[in-house]
């Protein structure tokens, strides 16, 4: 097992975003539990504390939107109007934790998304 010199963080999904997706009108039956099935975890750097993590997150929470809908979404160019922190918040939440281990011994594939 090898220690990462990365945070992780586990973004689930709250009703206010389901309400949203449903909004849409795509003919799609999204539920809180079904969103939240696979929950979407990010690396992040190794902060000291977790003030220094959640600031991470307030600065980058548009990116964590722009995934969570385009993981849901087949017109990616549907973005919440009006998205500020606060309702970043009420839509999603975010658990950091700063002990990351691999437990594989074979190399990570990366990839652009």
């Amino acid at each position: 097992m090898h220690y990462i010199n990365r945070s992780l963080a586990v973004v689930t999904v709250k009703q206010g975003f389901v309400d949203w997706l449903r909004g849409l009108g795509t003919g799609e039956d999204f539920s809180l539990e079904e969103c939240n099935r696979s929950k979407t975890a990010i690396l992040l750097p190794d902060f000291d504390d977790e003030t220094q993590a959640e600031r991470y997150i307030r600065e980058n929470w548009e990116d964590i939107v722009r995934h969570e809908v385009v993981m849901r979404l087949a017109d990616q160019s549907r973005m919440p109007e009006g998205m500020d922190y606060d309702r970043f918040c009420d839509w999603f939440g975010v658990e950091i934790t700063g002990d990351v281990y691999d437990m594989m011994e074979d190399e990570i594939d990366r990839e652009m998304v």
